[in-house]
């Protein structure tokens, strides 16, 4: 997954690497309904979230591709799919344009 030509920005994920090799801050993805983590995540300024099929809570499971859709708070910004492993990174809406 290709993410050098992304803004800067906080990334909140499981795993630190991601932010790590970006230069960034990495902010914990924590587990409970998707609604709560968008509005823990603007909470903590975090600009991306980042799931994978690596991810031990249920939140990364649905985000993944063939789960339910993405809420239009969380626009698409990467994937990357192979044998056994799906990640996908989101970007963060701006919250004037999304769903309140």
């Amino acid at each position: 997954m290709s993410a050098n030509h992304l803004a800067d920005g906080r990334i909140m994920a499981q795993d630190p690497a991601l932010a790590f090799y970006r230069g960034t801050d990495h902010v914990w993805l924590p587990d409970g309904p998707t609604r709560d983590v968008i509005r823990y995540a603007r909470q903590q300024d975090v600009r991306y979230i980042f799931v994978s099929s690596g991810d031990l809570i249920p939140v990364s499971q649905k985000l993944l591709p063939g789960q339910e859709a993405s809420p239009t708070d969380l626009l698409p910004r990467g994937s990357f799919d192979s044998p056994g492993v799906s990640a996908r990174l989101f970007e963060l809406a701006p919250e004037s344009s999304s769903r309140k």
